[in-house]
């Protein structure tokens, strides 16, 4: 069964989270092993960690149907995750239905980014948070 690879291609400027992400799904193609790809690429300009807005929820919702609809027809699942309030709304709903669907799970986190994002939500928001990645 293929793997679900999730994560940026390409974020217009390379990033060491796209470049790492690129360079894995480039191993997949070279060994030929089956894999399926939803790419979390952003879209103008970068977001700031911890930062949440309705344009980038509605940017971030419509990525869930892809990744529902292959998770399914996956024995695995690679998430990278984010360092945003929407980015970690979308991590929480892959990662839980990754769990309720049995789905083996890799979170990869490449960010400077996660501690200033962590630290400013709620006391209850960082015990969904850690409960959450504990899966």
């Amino acid at each position: 069964m293929p793997i679900l690879l999730i994560g940026p291609l390409n974020f217009g400027v390379p990033t060491g989270l796209s470049l790492a992400f690129n360079s894995l799904v480039k191993g997949f193609q070279e060994s030929h092993r089956p894999y399926r790809l939803v790419d979390l690429s952003e879209r103008g300009r970068p977001h700031k960690p911890g930062k949440m807005s309705i344009r980038r929820i509605a940017q971030v919702a419509p990525l869930l149907i892809p990744i529902l609809k292959n998770m399914l027809e996956c024995s695995g699942v690679y998430l990278t995750i984010s360092d945003s309030k929407s980015g970690f709304l979308r991590d929480f709903l892959t990662i839980w239905c990754a769990k309720l669907f049995r789905k083996k799970i890799v979170l990869h986190l490449h960010s400077g980014g996660y501690s200033e994002f962590y630290h400013t939500i709620p006391s209850i928001h960082q015990k969904i948070v850690r409960v959450t990645l504990s899966q």
